[in-house]
């Protein structure tokens, strides 16, 4: 089934990328965390040209790249560090995902596997320049702060835990901390005065607490939905029935099935979600009004997304999803 839907575009000077995504559509519904469950993760490090062509590399493969340099503010010769992940929008129970990490500080025995609290850590995959690999993914490689290497165990927890998200921030409180034990540990310690607080957070959930509601079976392809990146600006609405979400709760994400065959990129998208009594569009100026508070992404727009807010949805109304996009030419483009 086709959700009822509408768009509008300006003309662009010039073609940057083409996307088409056909129009099955899936809410996904967690009980908290994020939008993957987490089965692989790796470091890359090195020179800037380095780690920009490795990221190249292990995007075409099908990793994600978290925005975050690990030794920013080192400065000097210190390497550039990434953290790529892979993982499933839905839970396979036939794949092992990761349920936690470890970050070991200190510059002996970096061995490949650690026990901790009796599960087996493994350290994670690292490549890069001939440097970063020589001291085996070292988060601290070439800034001369603490030696650190990331680990992670897929060993299970009493809450049926499963890694859904990953990131850094200059918050102490909640981090992880170095060798297992609290408080938050800067992954820049001791790199020197000047030099970005960068902490690493996680956030888990029970697999068995997350809905998947898939909308529309695949048979109805457009280039112009979620957004149209050959124009100036794009916005387009979809209108998801109650009937067709089948279920209450908090929407953590939302998937378009992508129909193209290359990878890309574009900034200045915005997403909007909203209850509405509406069941169709009587034609292209008969949108359904949206305003800030509605706004659950604003960012770059990649086959998924990294931002969400979470937002509550009520079991017997009609839903709308607007996707509005604009043209910024120093980060729009296509990825290959």
């Amino acid at each position: 089934m086709k959700p009822d839907a509408l768009r509008k575009t300006s003309p662009m000077l010039s073609v940057i990328a083409f996307m088409a995504a056909t129009l099955t559509t899936t809410l996904t519904v967690h009980a908290s965390g994020y939008y993957y469950y987490i089965k692989d993760v790796m470091v890359i490090g090195g020179t800037k040209t380095e780690v920009n062509n490795f990221k190249t590399n292990y995007q075409a493969q099908g990793w994600m790249v978290i925005n975050q340099d690990l030794n920013a503010g080192c400065g000097g010769s210190s390497d550039y560090i990434y953290l790529l992940f892979k993982g499933d929008a839905t839970a396979d129970e036939n794949v092992s995902y990761i349920t936690d990490f470890y970050i070991k500080q200190g510059s002996t025995d970096i061995s490949n596997e650690l026990i901790h609290n009796g599960r087996v850590y493994h350290l994670a995959a690292y490549d890069g320049g001939n440097h970063f690999k020589s001291q085996k993914g070292d988060l601290n490689s070439n800034a001369g702060g603490d030696c650190i290497h990331l680990y992670y165990t897929r060993g299970d927890f009493s809450d049926n835990r499963i890694v859904t998200r990953i990131y850094f921030d200059d918050t102490q409180l909640g981090a992880l901390g170095k060798n297992g034990v609290a408080p938050g540990y800067d992954l820049n310690a001791n790199c020197g005065s000047g030099t970005d607080y960068i902490y690493m957070h996680i956030e888990t959930e029970d697999a068995d607490l997350q809905y998947n509601a898939a909308i529309g079976n695949g048979a109805y392809s457009a280039s112009t939905f979620p957004v149209y990146n050959v124009k100036n600006y794009s916005l387009s609405q979809q209108i998801y029935t109650a009937e067709e979400i089948g279920i209450a709760g908090t929407i953590k994400a939302i998937q378009f099935v992508y129909a193209g065959s290359e990878t890309f990129r574009m900034s200045g998208v915005r997403v909007y979600l909203k209850h509405t009594d509406k069941n169709g569009f009587s034609n292209e100026n008969d949108m359904v009004p949206i305003d800030s508070g509605d706004n659950v992404f604003e960012g770059e727009f990649y086959a998924s997304a990294e931002a969400w807010q979470p937002y509550d949805y009520t079991r017997h109304l009609n839903m709308t999803v607007t996707a509005i996009s604009w043209y910024v030419s120093s980060i729009r483009s296509m990825v290959v």
